[in-house]
C-alpha cells in the first residue's frame, strides 16, 4: 500500500485532498512507493486534473528512481498508455516534456513514448514527441522501432480506407502526416 497520505490521495483520485495536502506542506519530492510518487500515480490512473495540479505546484520530476539513473523513465509511456487521446492529454504531454521528463524512457516491453503513441494511433502525440526531439532508433523487445510501428499503422489505415468512412479517411490522413514528420525529423534523431 502507498506510504503517505499524498500517495493514498493520488491512488484514490481525490484531487481535492491532494490540493489540501499540498497546501499543508506535503512533500512533492522523491519517489515514495515502489519508485512512484503522486505524479506517477496520477499519470498511471489518468487523473488529468490532479496531474495539472501537481505540475502547477512544480512537483519534482528530476529525482532518479531507485535503481535508475533517469528520473521517471517511463512517465510519458504511462500517460500515453493509460490516458485518453485528447487535447488535454496533449497539453499534459507538453507540460511533462517541458518539466524535463525524459523522452527516451521505456516500458516493460521496451516501447518508448513514441512507439506507444504510434501504436495507439495517437498521431498528435507522436508529432509532439518528434517535434521535441524524440529519437526513432530505439528498438523494442519485439525488434521494431517507432518508424516501423508507424508504417504498420499506415498500412492498417490504408486497409481501413476501403470502408470509405470519415473516421478511416481521417486516420489515414493523420498516419500520413506522422510519416511526414518522421521523414522530416532532424538527422540526429533518426
Amino acid at each position: 500500500l502507498p506510504k503517505s497520505a499524498l500517495t493514498c490521495a493520488a491512488y484514490s483520485g481525490s484531487t481535492h485532498l491532494v490540493k489540501k495536502l499540498i497546501q499543508a506542506g506535503a512533500n512533492l519530492g522523491p519517489p515514495e512507493y515502489m519508485g512512484s510518487h503522486a505524479l506517477a500515480i496520477a499519470v498511471r490512473y489518468g487523473h488529468s486534473e490532479m496531474i495539472n495540479l501537481l505540475l502547477d505546484h512544480k512537483v519534482s520530476v528530476n529525482h532518479p528512481l531507485p535503481g535508475s539513473e533517469a528520473p521517471f523513465p517511463n512517465l510519458l509511456c504511462g500517460l500515453l498508455q493509460h490516458a485518453p487521446s485528447d487535447p488535454e492529454q496533449l497539453r499534459i504531454l507538453e507540460s511533462l516534456i517541458s518539466c524535463g521528463v525524459p523522452l527516451d524512457g521505456v516500458d516493460h516491453m521496451g516501447n518508448d513514448a513514441l512507439m506507444i503513441a504510434v501504436s495507439k494511433r495517437n498521431f498528435d502525440a507522436a508529432r509532439c514527441l518528434l517535434e521535441h526531439g524524440a529519437g526513432i532508433t530505439q528498438i523494442n523487445n519485439s525488434g521494431f522501432n517507432a518508424f516501423q510501428i508507424a508504417l504498420h499503422a499506415l498500412e492498417n489505415a490504408i486497409s481501413g480506407v476501403r470502408e470509405n468512412t470519415t473516421t478511416a479517411n481521417n486516420t489515414l490522413i493523420a498516419a500520413i502526416q506522422t510519416i511526414r514528420v518522421f521523414l522530416n525529423a532532424q538527422p540526429e534523431h533518426r
